[in-house]
């Protein structure tokens, strides 16, 4: 039991010491994730502080232009009180009445101009406080600052593609331009066409009259060729009859010229013959 007790004991402190672990490595990761927003931001607060005290000195720059106009306007009451001394009431009011007039003029373009600063240094000091709100962001911030990252990545890559749009549709109107300049030149390039379809359809017609005409011809020849071919056949055999009838009749010639020869020869005794056929 004892042992078992230690074991359990030895693994909670185990597990106790792992989380102790875990949790330092966590802290060390935080206070490097703090140290390098300090660093990116350092040089942003320089810069807003620095816009800051430039705000300070126009403000009190302008509180001492305001001191001096008002010690101004004073002097000059004073100097006016001296000069209205020979004006009449009305001449007075009237000359008071600008000069209140002008005064409420410069007044309100100053106290707008004070608000203005005064909203500038507002939304400074709002800007350094976020930053300063940053160098010690929460999980959710950074998961914000990493959206605003990745909108920030896609604003860039429209901004590309726009510009890329931007040169296809020049491209495009150039290609139009192109276009339309081809089209105004196509009328007087299909009148050639049509002119040579023209020159071509009149050889056309010259070449079927000549074909025709050969056609003619060749029938002509043809029946010229046929009637030439019956006239040397009848003519052969005519020759054919007359050779054969001249053949028979020297045959017959012949014939007699033996027979006649044969009758004319002398009959001598056998023995000379016998002895002519030995020699």
């Amino acid at each position: 039991m004892k042992f078992q007790k230690r074991q359990d004991i030895k693994e909670q402190t185990d597990a106790l010491q792992a989380i102790l672990n875990l949790q330092e490595q966590g802290k060390k990761l935080f206070a490097q994730s703090i140290k390098e927003n300090a660093c990116r931001n350092r040089g942003i607060l320089s810069l807003l502080r620095g816009d800051v005290r430039d705000g300070m000195h126009e403000l009190h720059l302008a509180m001492k232009y305001d001191q001096v106009t008002i010690k101004r306007a004073c002097r000059e009451r004073r100097y006016l009180k001296i000069a209205m001394a020979e004006y009449t009431m009305e001449q007075a009011r009237e000359s008071l009445s600008r000069y209140v007039f002008d005064r409420m003029n410069l007044h309100n373009a100053l106290l707008y101009e004070v608000r203005q600063r005064g909203k500038l240094l507002e939304n400074m000091q709002l800007r350094l406080q976020n930053l300063i709100d940053l160098e010690t962001a929460n999980p959710d911030a950074k998961v914000q600052l990493q959206i605003i990252r990745q909108l920030e990545n896609n604003i860039e890559k429209m901004h590309m593609k726009i510009m890329s749009a931007e040169k296809i549709y020049q491209l495009y109107l150039k290609m139009v331009d192109l276009l339309r300049d081809e089209l105004c030149l196509l009328p007087l390039i299909l009148d050639d066409l049509q002119r040579m379809v023209e020159a071509y359809h009149v050889e056309l017609r010259g070449m079927h009259l000549i074909n025709m005409d050969m056609a003619e011809a060749m029938e002509a020849a043809k029946a010229d060729m046929v009637g030439t071919e019956a006239k040397l056949i009848a003519e052969k055999k005519f020759r054919d009859n007359s050779l054969s009838i001249q053949k028979k009749q020297i045959e017959r010639i012949r014939t007699k010229d033996a027979s006649e020869r044969h009758r004319k020869m002398p009959h001598g005794p056998p023995s000379l013959l016998s002895k002519h056929g030995e020699i």
